[in-house]
């Protein structure tokens, strides 16, 4: 029988440049999207099979792969230990590359990868709490089960 992630266990988190991957500060939401080009081959009349009547089928080659790594969370004072909002814009303002680790609390499953926080956002209605939410787009290499051997 599978056992099932609940999406509380799992945690985005960026190195510390000594020793540590430190969360994200009072994380409600965290995801990663991927895609990847696809190039279709075009087809020419050489490409036509008369026993059939049909074209064959169309090649494709793949592209480049594009991740993005999402979070939203509650805006909180300075917390030892977990990058609040101001840290993370510091990162955004400096377009500060960095090594990014998405995984379960058990420490199973891990994806790592480095990527720069590209969008930040910061939200504050009245009478409510205060809210972030950013994305980060994975280097050129994307994320991997295996931990980068230079982290940034």
């Amino acid at each position: 029988m599978a056992t099932y992630i609940t999406g509380a266990t799992q945690i985005l988190s960026i190195w510390d440049g000594t020793d540590s991957y430190d969360p994200i500060a009072c994380l409600q939401s965290n995801g990663l999207s991927s895609e990847r080009d696809v190039n279709e081959v075009p087809l020419t009349k050489c490409d036509y099979d008369s026993a059939t009547s049909s074209f064959a089928n169309k090649d494709i080659v793949l592209g480049g792969k594009t991740e993005t790594a999402s979070f939203e969370g509650l805006t909180t004072e300075t917390e030892t230990g977990k990058n609040t909002y101001i840290q993370l814009k510091t990162l955004f303002d400096g377009g500060t590359l960095k090594t990014y680790k998405l995984s379960n609390v058990d420490g199973t499953n891990d994806l790592y990868f480095n990527g720069y926080i590209t969008s930040l956002e910061l939200n504050s209605p009245n009478e409510e709490r205060s809210t972030f939410s950013g994305e980060v787009r994975t280097d050129k290499d994307g994320s991997s089960t295996t931990e980068p051997s230079t982290k940034y």
